[in-house]
């Protein structure tokens, strides 16, 4: 039976006004679908055409919500939660957790909390649904496995992509009165718990709200891909600690693997910078025959080096490498947030690095400075437990990838100024 767009929206009103984010779409060869369900764009609910279906679809979602931080389906009238696990054959580790059913005694509540069988809802939900663009995070939701098992005809052998397909299941949560926030700090601590008892367990799959990132730096630093590069060795260590930072995704892991690089080369570089002097105070000709004038000037470079570890060896590590036009552009391109403090969820804040006033001419003047302060503050405040001065911290959550995205930029110029310009080897 064909129904229309109105008719759908009318059938569905309850499901629209908890699931806000969802709207009734029709695509160009006329099927009719719900479009962002968890309010995902990666995937779309096609709306059967078949009464029995479309009536099945409509009856579990209008009494379900589909959370935008969770792959999973929240029951309104039992209050339960239930988490999409799997489509596919356990493995021996999985099927040890498959009928694991434990009570989570949090915050003066007790949940019951099992691993069982997929609901009828969601197998109609699945039924339905379509991936309608690229994969993200959100993995579908964890259908995928759900969406083939159920396009699978009678005659066709239970395997796709070489994975067998079996029981669909899901893990459940009995929330009772909470409400969202609730049952974020919930989640949170029941996947803290059940990892800490099990190190296999499955874990309940948060997904951050999607916002728009500030944009990389640009691809080309110099304009271009040069026709000929001179190569010379570097540090192996440097070497290392950089093909870490640039295969890595996550912001967070390469703005420390970049510090590191930072950090290795800085140390060094006091060394490298003494070694040359006292080699060319040894290699003059007349070392051997004025030998007082000659040790003098081996401990005036050894004094120079001492004088040195006075002044952070970051800092005179990088006023020797970094060219300050490429890192002033990279600032340039992202002025009205460096012209800002950057507030971090866990109570870190960077001061602004620069003011509306600032060119490149003033910047230089302290620039390197204030930089590599800024930049020691992030690092304190990921690596250790907390800024020792503030006792604040900068937690790993996709806010504060998403916010430590224009210092990562500033730091992979630097790392790679450094690496390619000092004579650490």
């Amino acid at each position: 039976m064909s129904v229309s767009e109105d008719e759908i929206k009318e059938k569905l009103a309850t499901f629209l006004e908890k699931n806000s984010y969802s709207e009734i779409l029709t695509g160009e060869d006329g099927t009719i679908f719900i479009a962002s369900p968890w309010g995902d764009k990666t995937i779309g609910l096609v709306v059967p055409k078949e009464t029995e279906k479309q009536d099945s679809l409509f009856d579990s979602l209008n009494v379900c919500t589909l959370p935008e931080k969770y792959s999973a389906i929240y029951h309104r009238d039992t209050k339960q939660l239930e988490v999409i696990w799997t489509a596919y054959r356990l493995n021996s580790a999985s099927a040890e957790t498959a009928e694991r059913e434990f009570e989570f005694l949090f915050d003066g509540n007790t949940h019951k909390c099992w691993f069982g069988g997929a609901s009828q809802r969601l197998m109609n939900i699945a039924s339905c649904a379509e991936p309608v663009s690229n994969s993200t995070a959100t993995n579908y939701r964890n259908l995928m496995s759900f969406i083939i098992l159920q396009r699978l005809g009678d005659d066709e052998d239970n395997h796709h992509g070489g994975r067998a397909l079996s029981t669909p299941r899901s893990f459940y949560i009995e929330l009772g009165e909470l409400d969202w926030e609730e049952i974020d700090s919930l989640v949170s601590h029941l996947n803290a718990y059940m990892s800490y008892y099990d190190t296999k367990t499955p874990q309940v799959l948060i997904h951050e709200p999607i916002i728009k990132d500030f944009a990389a730096r640009d691809r080309y630093l110099h304009g271009d891909f040069p026709s000929k590069i001179s190569g010379r060795e570097i540090d192996i260590n440097a070497l290392t600690y950089w093909r870490e930072a640039t295969l890595s995704s996550n912001e967070i892991v390469t703005f420390l693997t970049c510090y590191r690089i930072i950090e290795y080369l800085a140390f060094h570089f006091i060394e490298a910078q003494t070694r040359s002097r006292i080699k060319k105070v040894l290699s003059s000709p007349h070392a051997l025959s004025k030998i007082d004038t000659t040790m003098r000037s081996v401990v005036e470079a050894l004094s120079a080096k001492n004088a040195t570890e006075d002044i952070p060896k970051a800092q005179n590590l990088v006023s020797e490498t970094i060219d300050m036009e490429l890192l002033w552009a990279e600032i340039q391109r992202h002025k009205d947030y460096f012209c800002k403090p950057t507030n971090f969820d866990g109570g870190y804040a960077v001061k602004n690095l620069i003011t509306d006033k600032d060119t490149c001419d003033t910047f230089s003047n302290n620039g390197v400075r204030n930089t590599l302060d800024r930049l020691r503050g992030i690092r304190n405040a990921l690596s250790h437990g907390q800024d020792q001065q503030t006792r604040s911290v900068i937690r790993p959550t996709a806010h504060n990838r998403r916010l430590i995205r224009p210092w990562l930029n500033l730091i992979e110029i630097i790392a790679g100024e450094a690496m390619l310009n000092s004579e650490v080897v």
